[in-house]
């Protein structure tokens, strides 16, 4: 009975919350799910950690940046000094003159059971927010989801000339589009 009851409170321990917050920053940024947020070619990316206990969450996304396909240079932000207590224009104003095409800058906020979330918002030198993500030390980051973009630009072109126009030449227009 002690044996059932011991086992039955160790699997209760090792299934609580509290052991499911404990990923890595690394793990909880998979490099192939942050590669989906770092759209380009040849981008040179600037990880910026702000704020209290940031700076674990930025190397572990510094790390994943590097290996994306888009991203030729990861850096890290000791060219800036000490940023922690500014908001994110003034970051972006002090990496704005470095040669860079992208500025992430990583928030870290405390969560349920223990967990912390880490906020990335990436920004262009000219300050304009390119997008956002968050992963958690209780949840892996998810691969960016990506809509249709529709058709593409003749696609469009070819149905905007079937529907086109005054109803007069429908048919003619039906007959080109067939054609095409």
């Amino acid at each position: 009975m002690f044996h059932a009851l011991r086992c039955g409170f160790l699997g209760l321990i090792l299934l609580s919350p509290v052991w499911a917050a404990s990923l890595t920053w690394d793990t909880a940024m998979p490099k192939d799910a942050v590669a989906t947020y770092f759209e380009g070619t040849g981008l040179r990316v600037i990880v910026v950690p702000a704020g209290t206990g940031a700076t674990e969450a930025a190397a572990a996304l510094k790390t994943a940046v590097s290996k994306a396909p888009s991203v030729q240079l990861a850096m890290s932000a000791d060219a800036l000094g000490n940023v922690s207590s500014l908001d994110d224009s003034a970051i972006v104003a002090k990496a704005k003159s470095l040669p860079v095409d992208i500025i992430a800058i990583v928030r870290v906020f405390d969560g349920k059971e223990g967990a912390k979330s880490a906020v990335v918002t990436l920004y262009t030198p000219q300050g304009a927010t390119l997008t956002a993500f968050s992963a958690a030390t209780d949840m892996p980051l998810a691969a960016k989801k990506t809509t249709g973009t529709g058709m593409s630009g003749s696609a469009a072109a070819v149905v905007d000339n079937v529907v086109g126009g005054a109803s007069a030449d429908l048919e003619e227009r039906q007959k080109a589009f067939e054609e095409r």
